[in-house]
C-alpha cells in the first residue's frame, strides 16, 4: 500500500512541478518614448536625435540614457496635432525620471506615451498586469495626461529575479517576506484576499505543530525514513536538474523542503490510519 502511494504521490507531485518551470521569455529592451500624429510628412533623414517616423507617427525615444531633452521636446511640440505644449513640463518630467534611474535587463521598464485612445484605458483595467492586481511581479500603469495616454511598466519593489542559468531567461518571483510586508501595510480590496490567505496559511501551519507537540508527534512528524529519503530524492534530483535551467538555487531549496514536509505529511497520515 505505502509503496503504491510513493508512486502515485511522485507522478503527480513530478508533473506539476515539470509544468511549473515552464514559462515564456520575452527580453523586451528597457525605453521610454513618445509618439504623436505628425502635422506633415517627415523626412526620415532630417530628423534631430532620438527621432523616427514609421507607420505615419513621430515618434521621440530612448534607451537608457537622452541628452537634452528639453531641446528635443521643442522638435515634438512644432511637429505635432495633439497639444504637446500644454503637458510639456510633464512629459519631460518622465523623461528625465526614467533617465535617472537604473535599469536591468528583464524587468520590463518601460514607458510609452500616444495619442488618446480610451480603449487602452479600458483594456488595461481587465488586464492581469492592472496595477490592482498585485499578485502579479509586472505591472502596467495606464493613465491618461492631456491629449496622450501614458503606459507605464515595470516589476514590483517585493519581485526579484531568479534563474537565467543554460541560457534560459530570468524572470520575476514574489519574496513572500517582502511581498507579505507590502500587504500588511496597504490593506485595500485588493490586498485584503492575499492577508487573509497568508494569515490562514499560517494559522494553520502554527495550529498542525501545536497539535503535534501537544500530542508528543513532533519529532515523529519530521524524522526522515525510507519513504521520506526516496521520495524527496527521486523528485529532488530531476527538480534540481530541471529548475537549475529555469530558476535559482534558492527556488530548488524550497522545493526539495516542500517534498520533505510533503511526504512527512503522508508518512504521518499513514501512520495515524494504520494504529486504527
Amino acid at each position: 500500500m505505502m509503496k503504491k502511494i510513493l508512486l502515485f504521490t511522485i507522478l503527480i507531485v513530478f508533473a506539476l512541478s515539470l509544468s511549473d518551470s515552464v514559462f515564456a521569455c520575452s527580453p523586451a529592451p528597457n525605453y521610454i518614448s513618445i509618439s504623436c500624429t505628425p502635422t506633415n510628412t517627415l523626412d526620415e533623414n532630417e530628423l534631430p536625435q532620438g527621432y523616427r517616423f514609421y507607420n505615419e507617427k513621430l515618434t521621440l525615444s530612448s534607451g537608457y540614457k537622452f541628452e537634452s531633452v528639453d531641446e528635443n521636446f521643442d522638435f515634438l511640440t512644432s511637429n505635432c496635432q495633439e497639444d504637446v505644449e500644454s503637458v510639456k513640463p510633464e512629459l519631460i518630467n518622465l523623461f528625465k525620471e526614467y533617465n535617472s534611474k537604473e535599469h536591468r535587463y528583464f524587468t520590463h521598464e518601460r514607458t510609452e506615451i500616444v495619442p488618446y485612445d480610451e480603449t487602452l484605458i479600458e483594456n488595461n483595467k481587465n488586464s492581469r498586469y492592472n496595477p490592482d492586481n498585485v499578485g502579479n511581479c509586472y505591472f502596467e500603469n495606464v493613465y491618461k495626461l492631456g491629449d496622450f495616454v501614458v503606459n507605464e511598466g515595470g516589476m514590483r519593489d517585493y519581485c526579484h529575479l531568479t534563474g537565467g542559468g543554460g541560457g534560459m531567461c530570468p524572470h520575476a518571483t514574489k519574496l513572500h517576506l517582502q511581498f507579505f510586508g507590502f500587504i500588511l501595510t496597504n490593506p485595500n480590496v485588493n490586498t485584503l484576499p492575499y492577508l487573509f490567505g497568508y494569515l490562514i496559511a499560517i494559522g494553520v501551519v502554527i495550529g498542525f505543530i501545536v497539535y503535534l507537540f501537544k500530542r508528543k508527534e513532533l519529532k515523529l512528524f519530521f524524522k526522515p525514513n525510507k519513504f521520506n529519503i526516496i521520495f524527496t530524492l527521486v523528485l529532488g534530483i530531476p527538480t534540481f536538474l530541471l529548475f537549475l535551467l529555469f530558476t535559482g538555487i534558492e527556488q530548488i531549496i524550497v522545493w526539495i523542503i516542500g517534498y520533505y514536509i510533503f511526504s512527512s505529511t503522508i508518512k504521518y497520515i499513514y501512520l495515524r490510519l494504520k494504529k486504527k
